[in-house]
């Protein structure tokens, strides 16, 4: 199998590294506006969160020679515009958050420049919005265009589909604790966000078409923990519908720069006194998903590569009321998850 990143940042060389580490699948060509190729291999040979890449890598003109494969890289910002070389490119993976790429990508799949295309966000774009181990049953032939969706959606999917399933759900509460990204501030500054232009503050809107300007999102990264929304439960609803509506959300932005927690607390219709039981007995019969019984805190759970972590010691209940917690490497096991995707379609 052939695959192609285009856009280098967390994602991207995560990807790179679990490919790698892999060992049946070729990374045949990287994409991104980065325009030294010895930066590129620069930080993918050092990474600050997963240490050193094991495996040797020289640069040589437009080409990364990595553990003695090739890889060509290209630096253009239309990646209609990437010159692929007559390189068979069995997936692109998109990590590059521009969600304009998708339509360029059903260009290139029909001029057979690609087979098939993964944007690693939620998108209505797409042909199928896929959680790997959740939806994933429903992939056909004739999609070609797919998004992996988001990490805390990749988590937490799993869980508020089971409990709607088995128990009916009658509300809910959702925060999710997720380290700092990289178009936020080291020291106080100007808000930014994830839009069209990453270094560019977008703007939300509430129900009444009132601005809602998060500027807390522009203070120092490192030094506080930052509210703001999260698109998590509504990434899920689209995936789970009889959920709409049920469940309220918010996030923290904490200092910390890989692990996400989710906590989350559910009014159900029915109730079993062995509920807790029963829940950590279908995690542990989960391929993706896992079980914690030891006292841990989010550094224990880097580089997991399941959907999602149970914490065995924080799910509690009381009457109708369950609340549990969630872990979930946020690069490491939802790229996991984007590899498993990959694998799948072209299979």
């Amino acid at each position: 199998m052939n695959i192609a990143i285009n856009g280098f940042g967390r994602i991207g060389r995560v990807l790179a590294r679990q490919i790698y580490e892999n060992g049946d699948i070729n990374l045949v060509f990287i994409n991104d506006i980065i325009p030294s190729i010895k930066n590129i291999a620069y930080l993918l040979k050092y990474d600050s969160t997963y240490g050193r890449f094991p495996y040797e890598i020289e640069c040589k003109k437009q080409e990364l020679i990595i553990n003695k494969k090739k890889t060509l890289y290209s630096t253009k910002k239309d990646i209609y515009k990437i010159n692929y070389k007559n390189k068979k490119i069995d997936v692109l993976i998109d990590s590059s958050g521009v969600e304009e790429n998708i339509n360029l990508a059903k260009k290139l799949i029909k001029e057979k420049k690609i087979r098939y295309y993964i944007f690693t966000m939620s998108s209505n774009l797409v042909d199928k919005e896929i959680i790997y181990g959740f939806n994933d049953k429903i992939i056909k032939n004739k999609s070609k265009v797919f998004s992996a969706s988001i990490c805390d959606a990749n988590a937490i999917s799993h869980f508020l589909n089971y409990f709607e399933k088995k128990y009916k759900v009658v509300s809910g509460s959702l925060t999710t604790l997720h380290p700092w990204l990289s178009y936020q501030n080291l020291l106080d500054g100007a808000a930014k966000g994830i839009g069209p232009d990453p270094n560019k503050y977008t703007p939300r809107l509430d129900k009444n078409r009132h601005l809602v300007n998060n500027f807390a999102i522009g203070r120092s990264s490192v030094s506080s923990i930052i509210p703001k929304e999260t698109t998590a439960v509504a990434v899920c609803e689209k995936l789970i519908p009889k959920i709409k509506n049920k469940i309220i959300s918010h996030s923290f932005r904490i200092p910390t720069s890989v692990v996400s927690c989710a906590e989350i607390s559910l009014n159900l219709k029915k109730y079993n006194k062995n509920l807790i039981k029963d829940l950590h007995k279908w995690v542990e019969n989960h391929d993706h998903l896992e079980l914690s019984r030891d006292i841990c805190t989010s550094k224990d759970f880097e580089k997991k590569s399941a959907s999602a972590i149970l914490d065995a010691n924080w799910t509690k209940t009381k009457k109708n009321l369950v609340k549990f917690v969630v872990w979930y490497d946020n690069e490491w096991g939802y790229s996991s998850r984007v590899i498993d995707l990959a694998k799948k379609i072209i299979r």
